[in-house]
């Protein structure tokens, strides 16, 4: 998941890097929810 840097690389805008941040946190908190509920999901096939 490397990326090469093109001669003319600039560092990304704050506004860009928020844009990021905001679209990891919502992946790691849907991540979280997915696990927490095959974690549940687990349980309740294991007490049966």
């Amino acid at each position: 998941m490397t990326r090469q840097i093109d001669i003319g690389f600039r560092p990304p805008s704050a506004a860009l890097l928020e844009e990021r941040i905001l679209q990891l946190e919502t992946k790691v908190a849907l991540l979280t929810h997915a696990v927490q509920a095959l974690t549940q999901e687990l349980d309740e096939r294991t007490k049966s």
